[in-house]
């Protein structure tokens, strides 16, 4: 933070209860104002004495020069080791002060001093400088109320200041702590609402754009940590269940064990689309499946939809005639409609999809035409009979392309089936002409003398075989 804004923090942390701030440096820093100077306390005074929550100024700084200093000792062993021994010892006075709540205040850092206060931290809250003297002073409020109302922030802020948003929902995950621990949530109504608010809130970075001040890999590793959380809680739950009665799970026990990953598998599905380059073009269907996975407990996701639904839609429309992509339309298209917040007849336009799909899959994959067609009601006939031909069950086709009143694509495929019984209706001409032929060449064979094939002679039988080459050759 500037260094302004860290003189009027320590300004009102002066009045701080069983806390502190304390410096590693030998000295306090020369930016601290004269009337300042004896809030902030050096390493040397704050030894041997324990606070409830300490605030170390610029520690970032302070891990940069151990580090140079630390590179120096390596390039020339005889550099005098005391000073970087005194140096980290001062270091570590100054973290292990506190009994609670460490506190680490930058300032006026570079990235590489913030990078190495965040190293050593670990995974910690950001706090703005209101935020720190309202967590720090309000000793009054429960753990449990500030998570409350670090949600009801961030779900009211989201809109209108996404960053602070943000910090809050990140905060009151952090505030959880350990249940068991007495400075924990152990309310597990609680500990879920946080962490699908701070989901809430990544997802809306992710799909509105994520705000300056904030990274998009701090969002999805915060996102994805807390997805996992509610998998595990997910899935302990499930594990009690079935530990106090197995019959409680009946034939959805497969189908439970697979949704332990979903808020997981659905924020990866939501990072990979939002973070496409051309989103409209990109594949929507990964993302749309796991949110309907999630069933009610993806509200954190569906909350997120709403401002890319026509984008979403749009895809669903261009790709369904995709030879790529045709193949995922024998999926719950009508879940996707109804997710993406389509206006008109929901199972109308999933027919609709549907059948352009068919249309572009029936000649290179019609298998997966056939998959799909299952999917379309009320039945298209015309497109039952196309696909049964392009599969090769020539009799299925035939009977379609009657029902569909296509007489000449039913002659065809009653012919590709060998039926010229039922094709000599449908045919005139030369082409009527051979099927009677063949019609009447099939009843002279039926009607051969009994056990013909056995007396007749090797030449008859050379003779007879040219006679019927004669037909078959191309």
């Amino acid at each position: 933070m500037p260094q302004h804004d860290a003189s009027a923090l320590l300004e009102q942390l002066k009045e701080l209860e069983n806390g502190a701030v304390v410096c590693p440096e030998s000295d306090v820093p020369e930016w601290v104002p004269e009337a300042l100077r004896d809030v902030v306390l050096t390493a040397a005074d704050a030894k041997g004495l324990e606070f409830q929550a300490v605030c170390v100024l610029d520690p970032g700084k302070y891990l940069v020069r151990l580090g140079e200093a630390e590179d120096k000792v390596r390039d020339a062993a005889r550099l005098e080791e005391h000073m970087r021994r005194t140096a980290i010892d001062r270091l570590r006075v100054a973290l292990s002060r506190p009994t609670e709540t460490l506190v680490f205040v930058d300032v006026d850092a570079d990235d590489l001093a913030l990078s190495h206060s965040r190293g050593l931290l670990g995974d910690a809250a950001r706090y703005e400088p209101e935020d720190l003297v309202e967590h720090l002073t309000d000793g009054e409020t429960t753990v449990e109320e500030r998570v409350d109302r670090r949600i009801e922030e961030a779900r009211a802020l989201v809109g209108e200041r996404p960053e602070r948003a943000w910090l809050r929902a990140d905060q009151a995950v952090k505030l959880l702590g350990d249940p068991d621990l007495p400075n924990g949530v152990s309310d597990e109504e609680i500990r879920h609402r946080a962490r699908t608010t701070l989901l809430a809130m990544a997802a809306r970075l992710l799909v509105d754009g994520v705000p300056i001040g904030i990274t998009r890999h701090e969002v999805t590793t915060a996102a994805r940590h807390e997805a996992a959380a509610l998998d595990l809680s997910e899935s302990e739950h499930w594990s009690d269940r079935r530990a106090r009665d197995p019959r409680t799970l009946g034939d959805q026990q497969g189908s439970n064990v697979a949704a332990f990953a979903s808020c997981t598998h659905a924020f990866d599905e939501l990072e990979a689309w939002s973070g496409a380059a051309d989103r409209r073009a990109a594949s929507p269907f990964g993302l749309l499946d796991a949110t309907l996975a999630l069933g009610d407990q993806g509200q954190w996701l569906r909350s997120a939809l709403p401002s890319v639904a026509q984008t979403l839609r749009g895809a669903l429309q261009e790709q369904a005639a995709s030879r790529d992509t045709a193949g995922h339309y024998a999926g719950d298209v009508e879940g996707w409609l109804r997710l993406t917040g389509y206006p008109g007849d929901i199972a109308g336009e999933a027919r609709h999809l549907r059948v352009l799909a068919v249309e572009e899959l029936i000649e290179h994959d019609p298998e997966a035409a056939n998959r799909t067609l299952r999917k379309v009601v009320p039945e298209d006939t015309r497109l039952v009979a196309r696909v049964r031909e392009a599969q090769g069950r020539f009799d299925e086709a035939a009977e379609a392309f009657e029902r569909a009143e296509m007489p000449e694509d039913a002659l065809r495929a009653w012919r590709m089936a060998g039926r010229w019984e039922q094709a000599i209706g449908l045919a005139d001409g030369s082409e009527r002409a051979d099927l009677e032929w063949l019609g009447n060449l099939q009843r002279m064979v039926e009607e051969q003398p009994t056990d013909l094939g056995e007396r007749l002679t090797p030449g008859e039988r050379e003779r007879l075989h040219k006679v019927v080459g004669r037909v078959t050759r191309e």
